[in-house]
């Protein structure tokens, strides 16, 4: 799996329990594969190698385990046949459009990838909440 083999890339200190993301590891551990949360890394990881950046997702926790998850995705992958044309030759008008559009889904989906980041941190910790509460 794509996850295992970026989380083994990271420095050790992101790797000890307790960082984010180990956390985050640890939460895309038990998604299902079903789960709705594949599409959206899906589409982000590909709009993503389309412009040739990582996901933008700085203030998101876990933000390392995403970069290296598009470095193991792009090797994964390989090229794009945009990058390649783009070494051979000037780009086109039609090129330099779908870039364009390109970058502008990569904003999307990075957004998007983020604000569920976020969201699958905040309700851990209202689980972890709940749970101490109802133990005491």
């Amino acid at each position: 799996m794509l996850v295992a083999k970026a989380f083994s890339r990271l420095d050790p200190h992101c790797q000890h329990k307790g960082h984010p993301a180990w956390m985050l590891n640890e939460l895309l551990k038990n998604v299902p594969v079903e789960g709705e949360c594949w599409d959206l890394f899906g589409h982000t990881m590909f709009s993503s190698r389309a412009v040739g950046m990582p996901p933008a997702t700085a203030g998101c926790p876990g933000k390392q385990l995403i970069a290296a998850l598009y470095l193991v995705y792009c090797e994964e992958k390989g090229p794009t046949i945009t990058q390649i044309e783009s070494e051979k030759s000037e780009q086109t008008e039609e090129q330099k459009q779908k870039r364009y559009e390109g970058f502008n889904q990569w904003k999307d989906t990075s957004a998007l990838l983020s604000s569920a980041l976020i969201m699958m941190f905040q309700k851990m910790e209202e689980t972890l909440r709940d749970a101490s509460n109802d133990d005491t």
